[in-house]
This record gives structure tokens, C-alpha cells and sequence, in this order.
């Protein structure tokens, strides 16, 4: 019965994760702890992460929980609803069996009906963080007395850190401490963020800061028991289940005999939740205990890349601002569920549904974004290519950084960036969004590039952009703004153009050119609803009736003449909104 409450606790852990690429790393980690192989690329990231491979994994699982859980993660808020319902009533059957607190999961996964029923919108496509978003029920057990159940310190220590992001999201007190392999430095490193935890002068952040300094006590210093196991005892008389309290307590007697140090002489070195999983459980071998492997050991990491190597940026001749980027691994924004931005995307511009088609090919559900580098042409200005943009990132992810290069105002080469040793040093532009974001995938965005500055007295955008473009020459891209190599090969390129003539052939190649065509009278009505969609969403016009038959009519043979211009379109509506109200007001 231990073993079957330590998997559903780890379930409706899963089910509380903020976002699905947590769950599913979380979960990942698991399966293959279980001894399930999965098909993993070399960057720890899924070959195949659709829905249909995740029901497949699911249906070869033997553990109920872990079959759950791969069942929630192919999960999409666009299945049908009878689909959703299914699989969140399994969750829902295995939760009430646990004895534990799982009022969290619970109230979740009733957040993930009501999605499912076109009662709540997710919140880019993704359950876990719609879910994180909802006020939940008030936890009955403190976050360090659920610590207490955690085998494994690899396991405690991932399952606390997607915690604590979720719950301090608000605080901007920075990310939370990383694994490190040297023991000492990273009890330091602990210490220090649980002082910051405890300076927010609340319950509940004194709550997880007791939980972070629990992952620093180490069997074999067993002084460091001592600030956390008074308060741990004290803290289990709010364990309301019996059974659960009095195998926590057994669990925490370990912890004190560890303090007493029991454990202090062990040959190698020891993790206090190993030692009480193997006390507790009877698996216990007297001629030591084995360690975590390699302790302690980091969570599978997200996928990322150093983009700035350390031996190719000597850091004493760095700006400030560029040094903690050395050796630092960048994380990757993933793309959740690559159908979904197509979905939403082919909605906002009916008339263009094979062109977004082929803007959308490149993304990979459970895969980092990457994407040929683009250009959006349409003859007309107005036809909403820069929106497209901007909206194909908000769909990716409130992660996903666009950073916008004014290309009808560039008269010379500083997309490139300019030498360190003049006034005017700065790295170039697609090195400029990696600072700005710290991700290793942003977009570097160039609107209107047919318009920029034909003359190469001082270099000029259409050359200085040739070489990001290619991954050859990106990947270890000299940055003479900052004297330092850069890995620039992971950036997207987007750019847009009314005309393609006046642009080298040589940068015509680098790109893959979709012409964006107009739409027409008969997309009149869809576009129409989602700018009033869109209108609602800025301002006071919420409570707005739609466009009446009429109104589109007369809307209608004006936008023809604006060549059906999407800019003209919204300012027409807006009209004829101000319109609706004047002759509202007269009456």
C-alpha cells in the first residue's frame, strides 16, 4: 500500500507541474527510472512527442500511474471533449484512492473538464499552465512535509523546483538553485536562496524555504539536521490521514538518527532520502547503502545549447552585461503542439491557408523551433504579414522572444553589429535577442526589408545579413561588438517585403519566399469577427454587438477599393463602431 501512495503522491505531482514540457521532463525521468527505454534525440529531447506516440507509451506501461500520466501529457485542449473527460475520470478514480493530500491535482484536473467542456479557454494550448493560472484549494499538507515521501534527492529536488517556480512566480525573486555535483557548493547555494525565501516575511515562502534547506542536509554532516527536523515535527501535527502521519514520522526518525550520525562514516557518500527509503521499506543492506547515482545527479535537463563557449570569450574583455553568458546552456522554447498554432493560424487568415501551411511545416510537437529563414511577401502594404509574425510567436509561447529590425530605416551594415573598439561598439542583431530573451531560439524580425538603403559606402543590411543566415557560418559567428565567438545557428529569421525584385539574388536564396495573397470579399465576414475579437480584447469593446448584415455591405465595396487592405479593414470597423455609437447616442 506504501508503494502504491508514493506513486499516486508522484501522479498528482505530475498533475501540478507548470507546464507541460515540465510534466513531460518530469515524466520522462521517471519512465526511464522504471527501465523503460524511450526513443530520446542526444539533447534529452523526444524523437516523437505527437499524441498518438504518447498513447502508445501509455498503453505499454504496467504502472497505472505512469500510464496516466502519458495519457494526460497527449492530452490537447482541441480533442474532443468526450476524449478529455475520459482520460481526466481515470486521474480523477486513481486520486481518490490516495491517501495523501491531492487537493491540488484535484481541483486541476476540474479545471481540465471545464477546458474541455468550452467553459475555460487554455492559456496557449496548454493545460498544465491554464491549470497554474487558477487560485487553487489551500494545501493541508506544508510542501516540507511532503519532502518527507521523496526516495530519491534527484526526484525531491525536481519535483521543488517546479513547485516553487509555480508558486513564486510573482515574487521576480530570480530562478531557483540548480544540481550541482559538488556537494559543498551547492548546500551554499541552497542556504542562500532559502535566506531569500525567508526574507519574503510569509508562511507559506518560510514553508518551501524549509523544504529547500531539507535538500541540503547531508548524512554525512549531521549538523546540518539541525535547523530543519524541529520545525518538521512540529509542522507533521497538520498531517490530517493517520496512516500517511505515522509512516511520515517514521520516515523523519531516520532523518534524526541521521542528525544523531548514524550515517556520518559511510564508505560512499549517502542521500537521506535514499537512507529512509531503504529504512522504512525493509531493503536495507548492512554493509552500506548505495548512493544516488552520481549524486547528486541533475534532472534530465531541457533541451539547450551554450551559445557562447567560454575558451572563445575571454570574459575580462567582456561588457558586463555579456558575462554570465559564458558556458551558460540556454534553454530552447519548444513547440507544444504544432497543430494548434496551425489551427489558430489558418482561423485568423482564411485566405492564406496554404501559405500558413507551409509556414507551420518545420514545427515538431515536444522539439525545440526551428524554421528555414522566411520571407512573408505580399504586393500590397496593410496585408497584416508583421502581425503574422507576431501572432506566430504568441502562439509558440510566452517564452518566445521577437526582437523587430525597422528594415525601411537601415541605411548601413549595423545588423551586423559594429567593432568594440569604436564609439558606437554593439554585437549584431540576432545576438542582441539572445541577451535580450536568454534563449537560444528567438526571432530576429526585419520588416520591410526591400526597403532598406541600396548604397555600400557603410556596408549595408542586405549583406551584413548573409551570414546569419546560413548555420555554417552562424554557428561560430565572430561577434566583433563584444570580441567573442557565438553558436547564432538556433536564431529564426523572419522578414517581410512588398517586392522581392530590388533584393540580391544572394539573399533571395538564403531565404524561403511565401508569397501571401490577398484576401477577397468572401473572407469578409471571418476577418471582420476576429478583428471585433481582437477590438474587444484591447478596450471597451467587449460588450459590442457582432457587425450586422448590413454594416459588412457597406464596409464591404470600400475595402475593395483600399485593395483589401487588412490595416484599412480595422480602421473601417472602428468607423463603423464610432458610428454605431453616435447614432446610439442621438437616440
Amino acid at each position: 500500500m506504501e508503494e502504491v501512495e508514493r506513486r499516486l503522491q508522484w501522479l498528482a505531482a505530475m498533475i501540478c507541474m507548470p507546464t507541460w514540457s515540465a510534466a513531460l521532463w518530469y515524466v520522462v525521468a521517471r519512465t526511464e527510472a522504471s527501465g523503460f527505454e524511450l526513443d530520446l534525440q542526444a539533447d534529452r529531447s523526444m524523437r516523437d512527442a505527437s499524441p498518438d506516440a504518447m498513447r502508445r507509451i501509455a498503453k505499454a506501461m504496467n504502472d497505472p500511474a505512469l500510464a496516466c500520466a502519458w495519457r494526460l501529457l497527449a492530452l490537447r485542449p482541441t480533442h474532443p471533449s468526450t476524449e478529455i473527460d475520459a482520460v481526466v475520470a481515470g486521474a480523477r478514480a486513481l486520486m481518490s484512492v490516495a491517501e495523501g493530500d491531492v487537493t491540488h491535482a484535484l481541483a486541476r484536473l476540474r479545471l481540465w473538464s471545464a477546458v474541455g467542456r468550452g467553459e475555460r479557454t487554455a492559456d496557449l494550448g496548454d493545460f498544465f499552465r491554464t491549470a497554474g493560472d487558477e487560485k487553487q484549494a489551500p494545501r493541508a499538507v506544508p510542501l516540507c512535509i511532503e519532502m518527507l515521501e521523496h526516495d530519491r534527492w534527484d526526484e525531491a529536488f525536481s519535483w521543488l523546483t517546479a513547485q516553487t517556480r509555480r508558486l513564486t512566480a510573482e515574487l521576480k525573486i530570480g530562478d531557483c538553485p540548480t544540481p550541482e555535483r559538488d556537494r559543498k557548493k551547492q548546500r551554499t547555494l541552497i542556504e542562500r536562496y532559502a535566506e531569500l525565501l525567508f526574507s519574503q516575511g510569509q508562511d507559506w515562502t518560510g514553508d518551501l524555504a524549509l523544504a529547500w534547506l531539507m535538500l541540503a542536509c547531508d548524512p554525512e554532516v549531521p549538523e546540518s539536521f539541525n535547523f530543519v527536523l524541529p520545525p518538521l515535527r512540529w509542522l507533521l501535527d497538520r498531517v490530517p490521514a493517520p496512516r500517511r502521519k505515522a509512516h511520515l514520522l517514521e520516515r523523519l526518525e531516520i532523518w534524526w538518527r541521521a542528525a544523531r550520525g548514524e550515517w556520518a562514516g559511510a564508505i560512499e557518500p549517502v542521500s537521506i532520502f535514499r537512507v529512509a527509503e531503504r529504512e522504512t521499506t525493509g531493503d536495507f543492506d548492512d554493509e552500506g547503502i548505495p548512493p544516488d547515482p552520481a549524486p547528486p545527479r541533475k534532472p534530465s535537463p531541457a533541451p539547450g545549447v551554450v551559445v557562447m563557449p567560454g575558451k572563445s570569450a575571454e570574459e575580462r574583455g567582456l561588457p558586463l552585461a555579456w558575462r554570465d553568458l559564458r558556458d551558460e546552456r540556454l534553454p530552447f522554447v519548444l513547440c507544444d503542439d504544432a497543430a494548434r498554432v496551425r489551427k489558430a493560424l489558418r482561423e485568423e487568415y482564411p485566405h492564406a491557408n496554404r501559405e500558413i501551411d507551409i509556414l507551420t511545416q518545420d514545427l515538431r510537437d515536444g522539439q525545440p523551433v526551428r524554421m528555414r529563414p522566411t520571407l512573408l511577401v505580399s504586393p500590397e502594404a496593410g496585408m497584416g504579414k508583421s502581425r503574422l509574425v507576431g501572432r506566430f510567436a504568441e502562439l509558440l509561447g510566452g517564452d518566445m522572444y521577437v526582437y523587430r529590425f525597422d528594415g525601411a530605416a537601415s541605411r548601413d551594415g549595423a545588423y551586423s553589429g559594429f567593432p568594440k573598439g569604436w564609439s558606437s561598439a554593439q554585437p549584431s542583431v540576432p545576438a542582441r535577442a539572445i541577451m535580450m530573451s536568454r534563449i537560444a531560439n528567438p526571432i530576429a524580425f526585419v520588416d520591410e526589408i526591400d526597403r532598406a538603403g541600396e548604397s555600400t559606402y557603410n556596408g549595408n543590411l542586405w549583406s551584413a545579413m548573409l551570414p546569419f543566415l546560413e548555420v555554417t557560418t552562424s554557428r561560430r559567428y565572430r561577434e566583433v561588438g563584444i570580441d567573442a565567438e557565438l553558436d547564432l545557428s538556433h536564431v529564426l529569421h523572419f522578414s517581410t517585403a512588398n517586392s522581392v525584385e530590388k533584393l540580391p539574388s544572394q539573399l533571395r536564396d538564403r531565404f524561403r519566399v511565401i508569397r501571401m495573397p490577398s484576401p477577397t470579399l468572401a473572407h469578409l465576414p471571418a476577418l471582420a469577427a476576429l478583428i471585433m475579437k481582437e477590438l474587444a480584447s484591447e478596450g471597451d469593446r467587449r460588450f459590442d454587438e457582432p457587425l450586422a448584415t448590413d454594416e459588412l455591405h457597406n464596409i464591404g465595396p470600400v475595402w475593395k477599393r483600399e485593395r483589401f487592405s487588412m490595416r484599412k479593414l480595422k480602421r473601417l470597423i472602428e468607423a463603423t463602431l464610432e458610428a454605431r455609437d453616435t447614432c446610439a447616442v442621438r437616440h
